[in-house]
Order: structure tokens, then C-alpha cells, then sequence
């Protein structure tokens, strides 16, 4: 062996306890008539399992999902991971040591002596975290980024990390969120999320194209992975394809020495820096995937780098603040339906300009009528009196009009089912303006959309019982009963709505569903 494969490397115990581990080994092998060791796999198993050096350090890493070898040797590694000179060297000393000679044997028996000893380096490095009870999640963005100390800023980030734990408990569970950090140049950001990886070889940027066919194999055995710039997201080909990348839970590639490629669960979230406001893609179906927050170098309490030490006793700290409330099981890593309203509305404020959408939206201010199609739209709004929409013309305006409704931009309309009428263009599917609700007036007191709670004259006692409780008729106990009465089956003709049975209010046997005014 050349003196450039020898490092400082000694026998885990003396040469005399060594040549006794040896034969302690051998003992365990099978032989052949003549006492020659067998070249079975068991052989090689028990050979592995059972060595002086490498009993219990040849491992196989859930998170990278590859095989390792944790002990020192005698030749020179570039990382843990088993690879092809690591095989060599150890066909080489088995036959050495145990006289074991197969190349195809070698590799199921490294893939079952691994397996029986896996380990998975994040869950142990969260697991052995320890909280000192500081809140920093609240104020962590601040403290580095000088982003705002506000709810929002607090619940992404939490989200985020909340997310990526799970993701590496739970490999392939659903996280389709994407943290944006948008700010100028030098602000610490891409800093910010190489520390959040906790390990610099558990962090990668390197994406820079979705469709990039090795970008699996990139992904796999990083835990947080950037999105310098939103590259990967300005050069893809669709909107489609972004939301599909983000929101994928698993992918399939082959890994090293496997013979067949198989689907596997993610691991890894993705977070995004970029120093452009209008970073996000046109997408009036929404950008729910993107979480952002705007930073400022300016304002904030230091620079992660200006104390490297402390800075990652900070964020070990911070993982250890989510791992406290991750075990005791009270987190989501969705938004809440409120939350994604008012994300929404907030990122308004990151997206690129949508003219076509201004014009309808401004078109929608001034319409007079009662309902619209999206051929009415196309023709009037859009002014296009003679030519018909193509597909994609249609698709962008019912896209425009169903966002613009649920971000509020458009406000009292309502998409209906059943095509309708329209003089000038058919039947078509379309929109209505929200109707009014319905009013109705007992004797000088108005009541909303709402049924009198009861259906008889018989129940006039319980009237003012329930009239009392019940703020939205206060002031009908004023009225006389035959008022009551007769309004009672007014309302009851009109509004047609309610099953068969009693009113709350109404406790009569003889009087519930028998009510007069059977609808």
C-alpha cells in the first residue's frame, strides 16, 4: 500500500486482542470440506457485522438514503458516504482477513449490514436539542434581516420550520409553502437560510432550472434547498410547473449501487430569496405556495456572520423553540383559511402587473346590469365586438373575475351553476350580482333574513320568551298578538325555507310539526 493511502490510522485495540478479534470472526464463518471459507452471503453478513473495525460503523443514512461508514480507516475519504474506492478497499481486506472473494456478494451484504444499523442525522440532531426557554421564532427575522416584528412574519417562519421538521419525521407528508425573503443585495438572506440548514451539507442552492432532469439527485440529502433569486421560478416554463415542483411529495430517481429506481419521499423544503418586489409569477388562481417577507439590512440587531459561533447557537436554539411545540402535537404547517385570505391580499403587494385584470376590474365599477358572461366581458369590456375568444382568452377572464371575487377586488357578485339566457350571446355560465337581503317589517320594527320564531297563535307565550333572548327582534315584543300572528304567516308563505317541524321557540306537541303553515 502506497504511503499516499496511509493516514493516522491505528487498530481500534492492540495487535494481540486484534488477531483474536480476527479468529473470533472466523469461527463464525461457514467452511468448506477442505476448511475453506465459504463465499456466501451470510458470509459476508456475519464477516461485516462482526469485525474488530468495522462492526456497527457501516450505516445507512435515512436522510441521504446511501450507505456510510462512521469509522476512521486507512485510506483517504472524501465523506462518510460509501463509494466505489470504499468498496474496493474493503473487498480488499475481507479477503485479506476472512478469505472472502466475490464482487457481486459485497454489495447486498453492505445494503443488509446498513440497514440493520440505520440512523438519520436531522431527527438525531433535533432530538438532541434542549431549549433554554427563550422565544426567538417571534423576533428571529428581525434580529438578523431586520424584517417587521408583527403575527404574519412570526407564523411563516413558524410554518416554515414546522414544516421542515416534519418533513424529515414524516418523508413525503404534504408542504407545498415556500418562505420568500425579498430585500436588496448583502441583507444576509441566502446567509439566513445556509444557518437555518443547521449543517452546511444538509443546505443547497444549487437549482436553477425545475425541469433539470439530476435535480432530484441534487435534492436529495439537503433539508432546506434555496431558490437563489427565484432563478428556478422565473425560467420555467409554466405556472403549472412551479405549483407541480412545490407541491410534489415525492420523486423518483435510482440511488447509487441500486440495481432499479424507485419513488422517494421528500425531505426537503425550499425557501427563496430574490431583491425584486414583483417576484411573484402571474397566477390569478392564486400563489398560495409563497410566504413572503420583506427585509431590511438596515434594521436589523446584527449580521449573522459578525459572530458565526453565536449565530448558530441562535438558530440551534430556534429549531429547539419548534421542536417544544412540535411534540406536543398543537401545530399546523397549513394556513388557516383566514391566514391565506389575508396572505393574499398581502402579496398584491409582490406580484408582477396584471393590466388585463385592472381593466376588468375597473369595468366591473361602472356595469349596471345584473348578471355577465365572460363572452360579454371579452366583447365589451375588452372591446373585441366582432371576434370570437380563443380557449386561453377564456380561461384568463374566468381566472381574472374568480380571483378578483375572492380577493375582494370585485365585489358583490357570485358565480352561478346553470347557464342562463343572455340576449345578445345565448346561454351561457357567468355571474350575478349578490341580491340584497330580504328585509320584512312587523309593525315598525324591520327584521333581516330571518324567520319569526313561531308558527301558531298558540305559541304567543313562548314568542315573548324567545323575543327576549333574542337580540335580533327586540322590539316585536311591542307589537300586539294579532300582528304577531298574521306577520308570522306572511313570512311563512314567503320565505319557504325552513323543514318541517317547531320553531325554537315553539314547545307544543299538538302545535310542532303540525304547524298550520305547513310548508
Amino acid at each position: 500500500m502506497s504511503e499516499t493511502t496511509k493516514i493516522d490510522w491505528s487498530p481500534p485495540m492492540p495487535d494481540d486482542q486484534m488477531a483474536a478479534a480476527y479468529q473470533s470472526v472466523q469461527a463464525k464463518l461457514t467452511h468448506t470440506a477442505g476448511g475453506e471459507v465459504r463465499n456466501t452471503l451470510q458470509n459476508f453478513v456475519t464477516a461485516l457485522t462482526h469485525d474488530p473495525v468495522f462492526a456497527g460503523n457501516i450505516r445507512r443514512n435515512l436522510f441521504k438514503e446511501r450507505m456510510a461508514m462512521t469509522c476512521p480507516v486507512w485510506w483517504t475519504r472524501k465523506s462518510d458516504m460509501i463509494d466505489d474506492m470504499d468498496v474496493a478497499f474493503l473487498r480488499l481486506y475481507l479477503e485479506e482477513h476472512y478469505g472472502l472473494r466475490s464482487e457481486k456478494l459485497i454489495y447486498p451484504a453492505l445494503n443488509i449490514v446498513s440497514t440493520a444499523q440505520a440512523f438519520h442525522p436531522v431527527r438525531d440532531r433535533l432530538n438532541s436539542l434542549v431549549w433554554d426557554g427563550v422565544p426567538r421564532v417571534r423576533v428571529a427575522l428581525h434580529h438578523f434581516l431586520g424584517a417587521e416584528v408583527n403575527d404574519t412574519n412570526e407564523k411563516y417562519l413558524r410554518t416554515f420550520m414546522l414544516g421542515a421538521v416534519n418533513r424529515v419525521f414524516h418523508p413525503g407528508c404534504k408542504f407545498e409553502l415556500m418562505l420568500v425573503l425579498v430585500g436588496g443585495q448583502g441583507a444576509g438572506k441566502t446567509t439566513f437560510i445556509r444557518f437555518l440548514a443547521l449543517e452546511p451539507e444538509w443546505f443547497t442552492d444549487d437549482v436553477s432550472k425545475l425541469d433539470d432532469k439530476e435535480i432530484y439527485h441534487r435534492l436529495n440529502g439537503h433539508w432546506i434547498c434555496e431558490l437563489s433569486e427565484m432563478v428556478a421560478t422565473a425560467n420555467a416554463k409554466s405556472i403549472e410547473e412551479i405549483k407541480s415542483f412545490l407541491s410534489r411529495d415525492k420523486d423518483f430517481l435510482r440511488m447509487a449501487y441500486d440495481r432499479y429506481g424507485g419513488d422517494h419521499p421528500r425531505q426537503s423544503v425550499f425557501a427563496g430569496t430574490t431583491n425584486r418586489m414583483d417576484f411573484l409569477p402571474l397566477d390569478r388562481s392564486g400563489n398560495r405556495r409563497f410566504l413572503p417577507v420583506t427585509v431590511d439590512a438596515l434594521k436589523a440587531d446584527c449580521h449573522i456572520l459578525d459572530n458565526p459561533v453565536e449565530s448558530r447557537h441562535y438558530f440551534e436554539q430556534l429549531w429547539a423553540e419548534i421542536m417544544v411545540q412540535y411534540k406536543s402535537g398543537a401545530y399546523s404547517t397549513h394556513l388557516s383559511k383566514e391566514d391565506e385570505d389575508a396572505l393574499r391580499k398581502q402579496q398584491q403587494d409582490y406580484c408582477q402587473e396584471d393590466t388585463l385584470a385592472g381593466r376588468i376590474y375597473a369595468w366591473f365599477e361602472t356595469f349596471e346590469q345584473d348578471k355577465v358572461c365572460t363572452l360579454q366581458i371579452y366583447r365589451e369590456c375588452l372591446t373585441h365586438p366582432f371576434d370570437e375568444p380563443k380557449t386561453y382568452e377564456t380561461r384568463e377572464i374566468r381566472e381574472i373575475v374568480d380571483s378578483g371575487i375572492a380577493s375582494g377586488e370585485i365585489s358583490g357578485w357570485q358565480k352561478f351553476r346553470n347557464a342562463r339566457k343572455f340576449a345578445k350571446y345565448g346561454r351561457q355560465y357567468g355571474w350575478e350580482r349578490i341580491p340584497p337581503p330580504a328585509q320584512l317589517t312587523f309593525g315598525g320594527c324591520t327584521v333581516v333574513d330571518e324567520e319569526p320564531p313561531f308558527c301558531h297563535a298558540a305559541c304567543r307565550p313562548n314568542v315573548r320568551e324567545y323575543v327576549a333572548k333574542s337580540p335580533l327582534w327586540q322590539g316585536v315584543s311591542q307589537l300586539d298578538m294579532p300582528d304577531i300572528s298574521k306577520s308570522a304567516k306572511q313570512i311563512v308563505s314567503i320565505k319557504k325555507r325552513r323543514r318541517k317541524g317547531s320553531h325554537p321557540a315553539c314547545q307544543h306537541v299538538g302545535y310542532g310539526p303540525a304547524s298550520p303553515f305547513r310548508r
